[in-house]
């Protein structure tokens, strides 16, 4: 059986009342269902696990990055390990 749902209301400024047709329209749908999805969304936090899993993939691939310039800076004979480490901290903030 399914649970029993309550009215909710709401009033926006009209540039978000604005934005919210056109992320409606975007996603096919109204935006009344829109705005139920997002608030449904943001509330059960969703897409908190998504996220978290594409930000510990972007740090993992930026270690990496570093990992590899430091190694091509020192193979290509451009700088002793640790000016390679130092111009890595510096540049790519690591």
């Amino acid at each position: 059986m399914a649970e029993r749902s309550e009215t909710v209301s709401f009033r926006l400024p009209a540039s978000l009342a604005g934005q919210l047709r056109e992320l409606a329209t975007q996603a096919g749908e109204s935006p009344g269902e829109h705005a139920r999805r997002l608030v449904s969304d943001a509330i059960t936090n969703r897409h908190h696990e998504e996220i978290t899993e594409v930000k510990e993939t972007l740090q993992k691939l930026r270690e990496d990055m570093a990992t590899a310039v430091v190694a091509l800076l020192i193979r290509a004979g451009k700088a002793e390990n640790h000016e390679a480490e130092e111009w890595v901290k510096r540049n790519l903030r690591v």
